[in-house]
């Protein structure tokens, strides 16, 4: 029959469990980043988010409501990034409509991932299908929709990580940006790896625990040398904020949040905004945070605050990729290939937008092999070859 009524600490072993499998694949989500920054962040991002929520379920236990409270209390203080906060209130969500439960039966917690569906749309300003967002909510609605007395929570959870592999193939069709790039949503497939891992908590298995941790990976700092003097800022920052309404400044039980909402639309894009109490939880992409910063304090004070060059964190993510391009390049009418010698010059040309370098020149011609190789990686309707040598030009031909 399966399993039929969750508990507590099954519960608690899935968060967990998913937290553990997202972070043992978080690259594969990270390069996967194109939208709505192509910053490489999104898998390390949605992990913090969650293994916040599975260190709030360290202590003692309790009902499945209060456990699931707890790991939503965690998100929210751990959320990360545009999908990290959108992956909290998912389960911000799901927590809610577990309120009060002790155990929850199929049809109970269904209703309560439907209510993550209801929390995480309410959340983004500007909602965006192709995201995140639709494959949680096609993947909730396909296995809720085929329950039925012989259902198990085993069953469900099957239903659910099929519908989330198709619903993450379809993601290009609706967001333009993922189809030039060749990829899938990275938000939606980080988020296919948490289910997989809470069915494997379910199903008696173990998910491998993440090695390093994405937070001693941030702890490094980044490398500030590729934003120099002269460099441009090209996406602006990513503003994150937990903000603590004031009564000295607003009467809380009136404060309509729309207040600011309105005011961020216009200030930034990528807006997730909602309020959970006292706490109004901020994400926004704009290049000018202080102005944010300032307008926000007219309602409370700062409890956590994150602020990052985005334009950095592109530029780190080019050249950590630049050696191993991904095998799906976005398409393009031109695609340039440099010969050159030397990873001094191979990172110049890589900067300066080159799609392919083969290692050669003077003395070390490359053969006929090496630019079919380089070809083959650049999807692109005619590639421009720059041989950097006399003796190259009949090879490359």
């Amino acid at each position: 029959m399966g399993t039929q009524l969750l508990d507590a600490g099954q519960f608690a072993s899935m968060v967990r469990s998913g937290a553990a499998n997202l972070g043992a694949n978080r690259q594969i989500v990270n390069d996967l980043n194109v939208f709505p920054i192509p910053d490489g962040d999104t898998g390390d991002n949605m992990y913090m988010t969650m293994d916040s929520g599975a260190a709030e379920l360290r202590g003692p236990g309790g009902s499945l409501g209060d456990t699931a409270a707890q790991a939503a209390k965690g998100m929210l203080l751990g959320a990360r990034g545009n999908s990290g906060v959108i992956l909290s209130r998912i389960f911000a969500g799901i927590a809610h409509g577990l309120s009060g439960v002790e155990k929850a039966d199929l049809p109970t917690f269904s209703r309560a991932f439907s209510q993550g569906v209801e929390e995480a749309y309410r959340a983004v300003s500007v909602p965006v299908e192709g995201t995140i967002l639709t494959v949680y909510k096609e993947a909730v609605a396909f296995a809720s929709g085929r329950l039925n007395e012989g259902s198990s929570f085993e069953s469900f959870f099957s239903d659910f990580l099929a519908e989330l592999h198709s619903s993450l193939e379809r993601t290009p069709e609706l967001l333009a940006v993922l189809k030039e790039a060749g990829v899938v949503d990275s938000g939606g497939a980080g988020f296919i790896y948490i289910a997989e891992g809470m069915k494997n908590a379910l199903t008696g298995g173990e998910s491998s625990a993440p090695s390093p941790s994405a937070a001693q990976h941030s702890a490094q700092g980044p490398d500030i040398s590729l934003f120099t003097e002269d460099s441009e800022l090209s996406f602006g920052y990513c503003t994150e904020f937990l903000l603590r309404l004031q009564r000295s400044k607003v009467d809380l039980e009136a404060f309509d949040l729309n207040e600011i909402l309105e005011w961020l639309n216009q200030a930034g894009d990528s807006v997730v905004c909602f309020r959970d109490g006292s706490i109004v939880k901020v994400h926004i992409h704009t290049k000018t945070p202080g102005e944010i910063l300032n307008r926000m304090q007219r309602y409370g004070e700062f409890l956590t605050l994150k602020i990052e060059n985005m334009t950095l964190q592109h530029q780190e993510t080019q050249i950590q990729n630049r050696y191993t391009p991904p095998t799906r390049k976005p398409h393009k009418a031109y695609g340039i290939v440099t010969v050159a010698s030397g990873a001094g010059i191979r990172d110049t040309f890589f900067r300066l937008g080159c799609d392919g370098v083969v290692e050669g020149g003077q003395s070390m011609n490359p053969s006929a092999d090496d630019f079919l190789r380089a070809f083959g990686e650049i999807n692109a309707d005619t590639i421009l070859v720059f041989p950097n040598n006399g003796n190259v030009i009949l090879t490359a031909q």
